[in-house]
Formats: C-alpha cells, structure tokens, sequence
C-alpha cells in the first residue's frame, strides 16, 4: 500500500480559509482577501522580514498594537481558536488575521522552531540566509491562501 504525499502547505491555507470564514464577518472576510492578494505581493517583493514587520504595525489600532494581537499565536495550535478570540480586536483590513495565519503556518510548516515572542522571530528572520529559507516555503503557504480566498470568498464581497 502506497502512502499518499500531502502538501502541508495546502493543507494549513484549508484550515485557515476556514477559521476565517467561520468568523462570520463580510467585512473581515473582504479585508481578508484582499490583505491575500496584497500582502504575498509584498512578501514577494520585501521579503518576509519587512512584510511581517508592516503587518504588525498596520495590526496597530485603538483595539490594540500588532505586537499584543498576534504574539500569542507563535504557541497556538488551534488557528480557529486563536481567531475566535481575538475577533473583537479585529479591524475590517483584517491585518491580524492576515499575520495570525501567516505566523500560525511558519509554526506549523516548523520554520520558527524556538523564537519566544514576536521580536525573537524578525530577529532570526533578519539573516540572509534564513529569511530567504523561510521566505520560499511560506511563499507556497501564501499563494495556497491567496487561490483560495479568491475562490471561497469572493461571494461574499459582491
């Protein structure tokens, strides 16, 4: 019996499209899509490091900075869980959600085995040689949650 082979990726943008939609929200869910479009762009473009550093700061708002809304989720197993309750802290951009999924993968994909906090991980990340490691595999994770909000979203918006 052969074993079947699995894209992790995939699988983690599943989850994620689907914590997010079980938020509930049109307009989170519209600000979701498009951080999607947006944000793999700026991976893309200036790299993981700067794009989660903008995350965290556009993530700042009077419900909270970007630092305390998502730190936690670098020891959270459960994204829908996560989500769930930082929902009343959640702007109709949805930068949090974008960076909760973001950060929850790099976790679960184990790109940022040991980083203790929000700064510890741009700290790692800020070597050449890791951010471009780390860059390439959550860039499949980002593409995957870009399709797919695309895909499952886009309904809602119209």
């Amino acid at each position: 019996m052969s074993e079947q082979v699995r894209d992790k990726a995939l699988d983690l943008a599943i989850t994620c499209i689907n914590a997010v939609k079980n938020l509930n929200n049109n307009d989170i869910l519209k600000g979701f899509r498009t951080r999607c479009r947006r944000e793999l762009e700026g991976i893309y473009y200036n790299g993981l490091t700067y794009e989660l550093a903008f995350i965290l700061a556009k993530s700042s708002d009077k419900n909270g900075s970007g630092y305390g809304k998502l730190n936690n989720v670098l020891n959270e197993k459960d994204i829908g869980k996560y989500l769930s309750n930082i929902k009343n802290k959640i702007s109709d951009e949805a930068y949090e959600v974008y960076g909760a999924c973001l950060l929850w993968a790099m976790r679960e994909l184990g790109l940022i085995d040991g980083a203790k906090d929000l700064m510890d991980l741009l700290n790692k990340l800020n070597t050449l040689g890791t951010e471009v490691i780390v860059t390439n595999k959550i860039l499949t994770f980002a593409d995957w949650l870009k399709r797919l909000a695309e895909a499952m979203i886009s309904e809602v918006t119209q």
